[in-house]
């Protein structure tokens, strides 16, 4: 999983769509270590809620905080 999330950073960050001012390795561990606790607080919490709840507000948190200033 870590080679693609690394692969989609990059290709953003060339693209001009993800800044390119903090380093991959930093954003690879946010991303995943959103999703894992994401993923392990729904199974420690006996799954009383709908994980797939969690996909727009955690797309939109990595959206905004990795979108590149249009210039």
């Amino acid at each position: 999983y870590l080679n693609l999330i690394d692969e989609v950073i990059e290709l953003g960050m060339k693209e001009g769509v993800f800044r390119s001012d903090i380093q991959l390795f930093t954003i690879r561990k946010m991303v995943f270590g959103t999703l894992d606790e994401a993923v392990t607080a729904w199974l420690m919490n006996d799954r009383k809620y709908e994980l797939m709840n969690q996909v727009i507000p955690i797309h939109t948190l990595f959206i905004n905080g990795l979108k590149a200033d249009k210039q």
